[in-house]
């Protein structure tokens, strides 16, 4: 019981210090682009009814 609380508490603290602020940065900032391409492989911003999205 003993070694299983020693091995618990290495390994909690490992995890812990492993993190460090910077990882957590609010300024890193994930972009997404929706780019709608017709039946030729062009950029539209229009879309037709009843159209398939593949």
């Amino acid at each position: 019981m003993k070694v299983l609380f020693t091995l618990l508490v290495l390994i909690t603290g490992g995890m812990v210090s492993s993190c460090q602020e910077s990882d957590f940065s609010p300024d890193q900032r994930l972009e997404f682009q929706l780019v709608i391409l017709n039946e030729f492989g062009e950029r539209t911003n229009s879309l037709n009814a009843g159209r398939i999205f593949q």
